[in-house]
Protein backbone atom coordinates (compact mmCIF):
# COMPACT_ATOMS: atom_id res chain seq x y z
CA UNK A 1 0.00 0.00 0.00
CA UNK A 2 2.80 2.41 0.91
CA UNK A 3 4.54 1.74 -2.39
CA UNK A 4 1.36 2.57 -4.30
CA UNK A 5 1.01 5.85 -2.42
CA UNK A 6 4.65 6.78 -3.10
CA UNK A 7 4.34 5.74 -6.75
CA UNK A 8 1.40 8.15 -7.17
CA UNK A 9 3.56 11.12 -6.14
CA UNK A 10 5.81 13.00 -8.49
CA UNK A 11 9.39 11.65 -8.14
CA UNK A 12 10.75 14.72 -6.29
CA UNK A 13 8.02 14.56 -3.68
CA UNK A 14 8.37 10.78 -3.41
CA UNK A 15 12.09 11.21 -2.73
CA UNK A 16 11.37 13.74 0.02
CA UNK A 17 8.73 11.48 1.60
CA UNK A 18 11.08 8.48 1.58
CA UNK A 19 13.80 10.64 3.15
CA UNK A 20 11.70 10.89 6.31
CA UNK A 21 11.36 7.13 6.71
CA UNK A 22 13.72 4.68 8.41
CA UNK A 23 15.98 2.92 5.93
CA UNK A 24 14.29 -0.47 6.31
CA UNK A 25 10.94 1.11 5.39
CA UNK A 26 12.53 2.86 2.40
CA UNK A 27 13.96 -0.44 1.17
CA UNK A 28 10.66 -2.23 1.73
CA UNK A 29 8.79 0.33 -0.34
CA UNK A 30 11.39 0.57 -3.11
CA UNK A 31 11.71 -3.21 -3.24
CA UNK A 32 8.12 -3.77 -4.36
CA UNK A 33 8.12 -1.08 -7.06
CA UNK A 34 8.72 -1.88 -10.70
CA UNK A 35 12.29 -1.15 -11.80
CA UNK A 36 11.10 1.73 -13.99
CA UNK A 37 9.20 3.49 -11.19
CA UNK A 38 11.92 2.75 -8.66
CA UNK A 39 14.54 4.32 -10.95
CA UNK A 40 12.49 7.54 -11.19
CA UNK A 41 12.00 7.72 -7.44
CA UNK A 42 15.63 6.84 -6.64
CA UNK A 43 16.78 9.64 -8.96
CA UNK A 44 15.14 12.08 -6.54
CA UNK A 45 16.88 10.66 -3.46
CA UNK A 46 19.98 12.24 -2.00
CA UNK A 47 23.07 10.43 -3.39
CA UNK A 48 23.92 8.87 -0.02
CA UNK A 49 20.35 7.60 0.45
CA UNK A 50 20.25 6.18 -3.08
CA UNK A 51 23.57 4.43 -2.57
CA UNK A 52 22.39 2.97 0.73
CA UNK A 53 19.06 1.82 -0.76
CA UNK A 54 20.83 0.22 -3.74
CA UNK A 55 23.18 -1.64 -1.41
CA UNK A 56 20.28 -2.96 0.68
CA UNK A 57 18.19 -3.87 -2.38
CA UNK A 58 21.09 -5.96 -3.69
CA UNK A 59 20.29 -8.49 -0.95
CA UNK A 60 17.59 -11.08 -1.62
CA UNK A 61 14.10 -10.07 -0.49
CA UNK A 62 14.14 -12.62 2.35
CA UNK A 63 17.58 -11.56 3.65
CA UNK A 64 17.72 -10.13 7.16
CA UNK A 65 20.11 -7.46 5.85
CA UNK A 66 17.12 -5.68 4.31
CA UNK A 67 15.75 -5.16 7.81
CA UNK A 68 19.00 -3.99 9.37
CA UNK A 69 20.71 -0.64 9.32
CA UNK A 70 24.37 0.26 9.50
CA UNK A 71 23.43 3.74 10.68
CA UNK A 72 24.13 2.98 14.31
CA UNK A 73 25.81 5.00 17.03
CA UNK A 74 29.37 3.73 17.32
CA UNK A 75 32.40 5.14 19.07
CA UNK A 76 36.07 4.18 19.42
CA UNK A 77 37.22 2.34 22.53
CA UNK A 78 39.20 5.41 23.68
CA UNK A 79 36.17 7.76 23.67
CA UNK A 80 34.60 9.35 26.72
CA UNK A 81 30.94 9.58 27.67
CA UNK A 82 30.95 13.27 26.77
CA UNK A 83 32.51 12.54 23.38
CA UNK A 84 29.92 9.85 22.68
CA UNK A 85 27.01 12.13 23.57
CA UNK A 86 28.48 14.93 21.43
CA UNK A 87 28.83 12.51 18.50
CA UNK A 88 25.18 11.52 18.93
CA UNK A 89 24.07 15.16 18.91
CA UNK A 90 26.29 16.05 15.94
CA UNK A 91 25.30 12.98 13.94
CA UNK A 92 21.61 12.94 14.79
CA UNK A 93 20.60 12.91 11.12
CA UNK A 94 23.00 10.08 10.24
CA UNK A 95 22.36 7.85 13.25
CA UNK A 96 19.19 5.84 12.92
CA UNK A 97 19.54 3.60 15.99
CA UNK A 98 20.69 5.18 19.25
CA UNK A 99 19.40 3.07 22.14
CA UNK A 100 22.93 1.75 22.53
CA UNK A 101 26.36 3.09 21.74
CA UNK A 102 28.46 0.39 20.11
CA UNK A 103 32.09 0.62 21.20
CA UNK A 104 34.54 -0.59 18.56
CA UNK A 105 38.30 -1.07 18.29
CA UNK A 106 40.57 0.40 15.59
CA UNK A 107 39.48 -2.34 13.16
CA UNK A 108 35.80 -1.56 13.71
CA UNK A 109 35.20 -4.76 15.67
CA UNK A 110 32.66 -4.65 18.47
CA UNK A 111 34.23 -4.53 21.92
CA UNK A 112 31.24 -3.51 24.03
CA UNK A 113 27.89 -1.80 24.31
CA UNK A 114 26.84 1.14 26.47
CA UNK A 115 23.17 1.99 26.91
CA UNK A 116 22.07 5.55 26.18
CA UNK A 117 20.32 5.62 29.55
CA UNK A 118 23.62 4.89 31.35
CA UNK A 119 25.53 7.43 29.28
CA UNK A 120 22.94 10.15 29.92
CA UNK A 121 23.57 10.08 33.67
CA UNK A 122 27.31 9.31 33.68
CA UNK A 123 30.17 11.74 34.21
CA UNK A 124 31.08 13.16 30.76
CA UNK A 125 34.80 12.58 31.46
CA UNK A 126 34.31 8.87 32.18
CA UNK A 127 35.83 6.55 29.55
CA UNK A 128 33.30 4.45 27.62
CA UNK A 129 35.37 1.32 28.25
CA UNK A 130 34.65 1.70 31.99
CA UNK A 131 30.90 1.85 31.39
CA UNK A 132 30.34 -0.59 28.53
CA UNK A 133 29.17 -4.19 28.77
CA UNK A 134 31.70 -6.50 27.17
CA UNK A 135 29.60 -9.67 27.21
CA UNK A 136 27.56 -8.84 24.14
Amino acid sequence: MAARVVEALDPQRAGRVLGFLPSDHQVGILGVMSEEVRARVEAALAPAEKSYADRMLAFPESAVARLMTSRVWRMPLEATVGGALKALRDGADAIEVAQNCYVVNDLGRLKGVAALRDLAVADPARPLKDLMREDV
